[in-house]
């Protein structure tokens, strides 16, 4: 703008020099004067023009600068509207995903249920098998009864033909010796030596569930093996992840151990076990005179089955008042699972250990003479005469009872009586 005003300044004054060389000189000078009137008017508004100019400069420069940040700021925003959406891109997925997830979870928790539903089912026909299996287990206990009634017949017959045989043998022998010295009328007596073993017939008793290796001695004496009195288990058949105890008495014992998985117990006490497969247990007692050893077998099985197995002690069945059940619930009468005894037949001065597990009580107590026990427990007894014991628990909905017999018995022996010649 400055180069345009020299040139319109040149021009005038040009103009004015034209003009000046065609008029007067003193019109001339009237005009030049006029002329620098005029450019001394124009100056302020030139150097105005100038400043105006500058200021706009630095308008500009701020504006461009302004606009160039918010060039970038502008960049800024569209870099996280692009981050932003993929973000939403992947929110969206994940959303998808979810819903997909949650999807495959309804499917398994309607299988869980439908297999839940089946379980049931198994747990009610199994519930119906164990009954079925009660009801058959009291069958075979009546039947075991009349076999034992059918024993003692048997052995009353017995005893009764070996005394009609005694005296027939007796009146055979009179009758010779009546023939061999006719001289003789007096009556001989049929006598035998005071050192003569009489005959003796064998009894066979129903055998216990656990198997003796060595039988057991009251008391114990120094000098001598340690005596393994009892070694029981309260269920010799379970099915997998069920619980048995072990019980067992020792005496004259340095050292007792369980095998396998058990290691050092005392010489009276019960332990819980839970086999995964059929484990034939072993109490091991030793001391200075040697070792004796005592084993008792668990089967595992998917069912009970009944097992036959022989020992050294004679045995009698417990007395079943009502069957074990697996599981106690509230609202129910307790559970007796079992109460047995390691000796059910002793001779006069021994004595058995009773053991027992009971559920859901509130009270348990033995009878006769022994009182109120714990849930879980054993305890030696010595009873001078024939015993039946009865575990009782109690609860608010009502009573449930287990009974277990020891015997007192010197052993069944038939002796042959002297016959006198008639």
């Amino acid at each position: 703008m400055k180069r345009v005003l020299v040139f319109i300044l040149m021009a005038g004054l040009g103009f004015l020099l034209a003009w000046a060389l065609s008029d007067d000189t003193s019109q001339q000078k009237a005009e030049l004067e006029s002329v620098k009137t005029e450019l001394q008017q124009l100056k302020p508004e030139i150097e105005k023009t100038e400043s105006q100019r500058n200021e706009l400069k630095v308008k500009i420069a701020f504006e461009q600068r302004d606009r160039e940040r918010l060039q970038e700021q502008f960049n800024e925003l569209s870099h996280s509207r692009d981050q932003l959406q993929e973000h939403i891109e992947e929110f969206t997925f994940s959303r998808e995903q979810s819903r997909q997830q949650l999807a495959e979870i309804i499917d398994t928790r309607d299988k869980f249920k439908q297999q839940v539903i089946a379980l049931s089912g198994s747990r009610d026909t199994l519930q119906q098998q164990l009954t079925e299996l009660a009801d058959s287990h009291n069958q075979l206990i009546r039947q075991v009864d009349e076999l034992t009634r059918s024993r003692n017949a048997a052995v009353a017959q017995a005893q009764a033909a070996q005394e009609r045989i005694e005296i027939l043998v007796a009146m055979q022998d009179s009758e010779t010796l009546e023939f061999g010295d006719r001289q003789d009328e007096l009556p001989v007596t049929n006598q035998k030596r005071k050192d003569e073993q009489p005959p003796m017939v064998e009894i066979n008793y129903p055998a216990a569930s656990t198997e003796v290796i060595r039988p057991a001695v009251a008391g114990s004496n120094l000098g001598k093996r340690p005596t393994c009195h009892s070694f029981n288990t309260t269920r010799p058949q379970i099915l997998p992840g069920q619980t048995s105890f072990l019980s067992w008495q020792v005496s004259n014992a340095r050292s007792i151990r369980i095998e396998p998985g058990i290691g050092p117990v005392s010489a009276l006490g019960s332990v819980a076990v839970k086999p995964s497969t059929a484990t034939a247990y072993t109490l091991i007692a030793t001391n200075k005179a040697g070792e004796s050893r005592i084993t008792c077998r668990i089967e595992v099985g998917d069912s009970p089955t009944i097992q036959k197995q022989e020992s050294k002690q004679p045995a009698v069945l417990t007395e079943v008042i009502k069957p074990p059940v697996i599981s106690s619930q509230a609202g129910e009468r307790p559970t007796c699972h079992s109460f047995n005894t390691s000796r059910p037949r002793i001779m006069p001065g021994q004595s058995s250990t009773l053991s027992w597990q009971v559920s859901n009580a509130r009270s348990i107590r033995i009878e006769p003479g022994i009182g109120p026990v714990s849930s879980l427990g054993s305890m030696a007894v010595n009873p001078s005469t024939t015993t039946t014991y009865t575990l009782i628990a109690e609860n608010k909905a009502g009573q449930s009872r287990l009974s277990c017999r020891v015997e007192i018995n010197d052993g069944i022996t038939i002796f042959s009586s002297d016959a006198i010649r008639p």
